[in-house]
């Protein structure tokens, strides 16, 4: 970028022009200007209903567009409280991503961590892949229940028994993947794939709909654990189950 300098006058500003004239059109403000690209980041926009004389108001976290509840997709609560600085009190909080708190174990990411990480060393042959999916799948191990039904959280509350067949399918695969590598002991592999048999025989038992009246095969899975919606189909769900039967039948995908 040049910067030139020069004397010459530029388009003459008309006398009867003062101050700044603005126009928020199309959020060009809230959506424009601001480099974070967040509408109301302070979150103190009041929601004002009623008359003169006769109305309330309740802060609108989302300034309208309501983000975090709207297509209950969002893990994210408005609230008050031991706030960053102490004017501006309210702020948007987090339930933990997809699980049901900060230092809970949510399901599926605990089963993408065993799956990733033993997909990696498959084609790379890296110890520390291997090694680190290990540590995933000791931890996970002790909290796969008897009846092999994977709740979203290993952490979350008796109830609601939320689920997610997704998340029990992605640690199947995992664990499967581990049960084939001969660097650990015999005993602990035997271990990994017993859990992941358990898995998927309730899968196949319990939360399959082997029909042609349904366009998905596994059932009872969730996005997240606060989502509204809980316990529907979802597409990479039957992959996942899909790929670990194959693995057992000796394909290899």
């Amino acid at each position: 970028m040049q910067l030139h300098l020069a004397h010459e006058k530029g388009v003459p500003i008309q006398p009867g022009m003062i101050g700044l004239f603005f126009e928020d059109i199309n959020y060009a403000a809230d959506g424009g200007l601001y480099a974070e690209m967040i509408e109301n980041r302070s979150f103190e926009f009041l929601d004002c209903s009623g008359t003169v004389g006769d109305y309330y108001t309740t802060h609108d976290c989302g300034y309208g567009g309501h983000p975090t509840t709207d297509f209950g997709e969002g893990s994210m609560a408005y609230v008050m409280g031991s706030p960053v600085n102490r004017v501006n009190p309210h702020y948007l909080h987090s339930l933990g991503g997809q699980g049901y708190a900060h230092d809970s174990s949510w399901t599926r990411g605990q089963g993408w961590g065993v799956y990733g990480f033993m997909i990696s060393y498959r084609h790379t042959g890296e110890m520390s892949y291997l090694r680190t999916a290990e540590r995933i799948a000791d931890t996970i191990v002790p909290h796969i229940p008897e009846s092999g039904i994977i709740p979203v959280d290993f952490c979350q509350p008796a109830q609601p028994a939320w689920e997610d067949s997704c998340g029990a399918c992605v640690i199947a695969g995992g664990l499967l993947e581990l049960a084939k590598a001969e660097i650990i002991p015999a005993q602990k592999r035997a271990l990994y794939l017993g859990k992941a048999l358990r898995i998927l025989h309730a899968i196949d038992e319990k939360r399959a709909d082997w029909s042609e009246g349904c366009d998905s095969i596994v059932l009872g899975c969730s996005g997240a654990y606060h989502d509204r919606n809980h316990h529907f189909t979802m597409v990479c769900a039957d992959c996942y189950f899909v790929e670990a039967i194959a693995r057992l039948r000796g394909s290899r995908l």
